[in-house]
């Protein structure tokens, strides 16, 4: 009974550590089933990646954007 009421907090480590390293952010918990607490925190850390991931995407995008505007004046200069 234990082993079965703590197994979504054993999938929410499993997953935490895939992501820990910061190289796929498009993973997610998604745990499926009851309402309960733990169901609750999964969703919370599933926005809140959802939230990082976005932020990360915008800062390649801005890096992107820049490093194109800077390389057109630097040339003409050069």
């Amino acid at each position: 009974i234990t082993r079965r009421a703590f197994r979504p907090v054993a999938q929410i480590a499993c997953t935490a550590e895939s992501i820990a390293d910061g190289s796929d952010l498009k993973k997610r918990i998604a745990l499926d089933g009851a309402h309960d607490e733990i169901h609750r925190l999964s969703r919370v850390f599933d926005d809140m990646l959802e939230r990082l991931q976005q932020s990360f995407e915008r800062e390649q995008r801005f890096t992107a954007d820049a490093s194109h505007e800077l390389r057109t004046p630097v040339t003409a200069i050069l």
